[in-house]
């Protein structure tokens, strides 16, 4: 399998003497301090050779040799940092040059997410599956691509499926957290019907499992199969760069598909069929418990605003 994955990514020191851009704080693009990016770029971009890469080993003891292992499960990735001038950790984060392929344009940084879009595009006819991710998300299932096409072969192509964003802490009562629940149906009613085929329903290796049109669709992330990208790439509003859907980041990763697919991710009984991992820790700790003991089953904790 030949997989692509493109990824915009944007750093501006917050001591930077150059004129800041309208990217928000909030999103992780400026900082006092670059380690967390660099940490999180770099778990994106290891975790992807890491998981679906072809340097995979069994240490065999018998003859102390190391063997190939997942031989059946391998894929050929190319990974595109999409970035504009200086402002990026690529350098920083010592990406492999074999890898990391840097395309650099000269815009504004809120455009980047759509010029990855661009890249796609260009690059369609010549993958299995065609990727964007935002810079701070882990693909760690090697199964991933497979439920995709298990999914696609079972529905058809007009419907994609998402994942589920999630964060860990240690320190937290709650240890994982799925970052994306319902929005208020104002948000998206412009652009996707959820009460058309609002749920699937199947059997994996003897266990239901559900999945829904979320009224949430963001999950900082998409994965089209080659006739997916072909129907997205049709449609007129393709290269509109419009930034309707909350805002420039959540509608470069959102908008254009949730316009062109009937998205869907696992319900929350089963939510980690299909998950990503937030390398951060900013959402999960927003929850605030009454007490420091683990929540029960009758716990209804508050959220504070991000």
């Amino acid at each position: 399998m030949r997989l692509l994955f493109v990824i915009p990514h944007y750093f501006r020191a917050a001591d930077s003497d150059q004129p800041t851009s309208s990217l928000q704080g909030r999103h992780g693009s400026t900082s006092g301090s670059a380690e967390p990016k660099i940490r999180a770029l770099r778990r994106t971009v290891f975790a992807l050779q890491q998981t679906f890469g072809q340097s995979q080993a069994m240490i065999r003891h018998v003859d102390r040799r190391a063997v190939p292992a997942n031989e059946s499960m391998r894929s050929e990735i190319h990974i595109v940092l999409v970035t504009t001038g200086p402002f990026h950790l690529a350098d920083q984060a010592r990406l492999p040059k074999d890898l990391v392929y840097q395309f650099s344009v000269d815009d504004d940084p809120t455009k980047l997410g759509f010029y990855a879009h661009r890249v796609l595009r260009d690059r369609w006819g010549n993958y299995d599956y065609y990727c964007y991710l935002e810079d701070d998300l882990a693909l760690e299932d090697p199964w991933f691509f497979e439920k995709l096409r298990w999914f696609n072969a079972h529905v058809g192509d007009d419907k994609v499926l998402l994942p589920n964003r999630f964060e860990r802490s240690e320190e937290h009562a709650y240890k994982k957290c799925y970052l994306d629940g319902d929005l208020a149906q104002r948000a998206t009613a412009p652009f996707q019907d959820v009460t058309q085929a609002q749920e699937l329903q199947s059997t994996i290796m003897g266990r239901p499992v559900r999945f829904i049109r979320p009224l949430n669709p963001h999950s900082g992330c998409f994965f089209l199969n080659p006739r997916q990208m072909q129907r997205w790439i049709e449609q007129p509003y393709f290269e509109s760069f419009d930034t309707s859907f909350i805002g420039p980041l959540e509608s470069a990763a959102t908008l254009g598909i949730m316009k062109t697919f009937q998205i869907y991710k696992p319900a929350s009984e089963n939510a980690s069929f299909l998950e990503i991992e937030h390398s951060d820790r900013r959402y999960i700790h927003l929850i605030r418990m009454s007490s420091p003991e683990a929540p029960s089953k009758n716990t209804e904790p508050e959220v504070e605003e991000d």
